[in-house]
């Protein structure tokens, strides 16, 4: 979404009224459109939950890099929200906080928190999910997950599903979330009354 924005932002686009809506394609005979003078495309889609609705093209989606590393020397618009790719892969992200329990293989834990991130569907590959070893806390060995959403709306699924596979995760590997465990001494009234003379 982000790459697509920049790409628009940057690159001259025909007047609105130029660009075919749903009847003038029908009228047309044609099934798909492409921005001129580029390989950004959208095309109807003839299957799925989609079915009939105008879209880009799973080829555009897939060379948007490749499309946005060609235009992004090219100043934006103006009026236009300037530079959204550049502060969403600098922003920190959503960020997975983990405890395990003292004594704990680390290295199993960076392996499991990774391969969680990377396969689920709904984390970005750029920028790419990272673990960080944080602090040595008072009950736990804190660990942190910075991740990326896909899509800036679906970043609350993405905390969701990610917090149920990496739990899952840790519980089939025997690794041990701990929780703050306090000892309490309760002293008697006789042990703290004042000794009579």
């Amino acid at each position: 979404t982000f790459l697509l924005t920049e790409i628009l932002n940057r690159i001259e686009l025909p007047p609105f009224g130029a660009i075919p809506d749903k009847a003038t394609m029908r009228k047309q005979g044609r099934s798909d459109w492409a921005v001129p003078h580029t390989e950004i495309t959208i095309s109807k889609v003839s299957k799925g939950p989609c079915e009939g609705q105008y879209l880009f093209t799973p080829k555009t989606v897939s060379q948007l890099e490749s499309f946005y590393t060609r235009a992004k020397h090219l100043p934006c618009k103006p009026d236009s929200w300037e530079n959204p790719y550049e502060s969403f892969i600098f922003s920190p992200g959503q960020r997975i906080k983990v405890g395990i329990a003292y004594g704990t293989d680390i290295e199993a834990v960076e392996e499991i928190l990774m391969k969680r991130a990377r396969e689920n569907e709904l984390a970005a590959n750029n920028p790419a999910p990272r673990v960080r070893f944080r602090a040595f806390g008072d009950s736990s060995l804190d660990f942190e997950l910075p991740c990326w959403a896909r899509r800036p709306e679906e970043k609350g699924r993405l905390i969701h599903s990610l917090n149920k596979e990496i739990y899952n995760a840790l519980n089939k590997a025997g690794i041990i979330i701990p929780f703050p465990q306090r000892d309490v001494h309760l002293i008697s009234s006789s042990e703290t009354a004042p000794e009579n003379n």
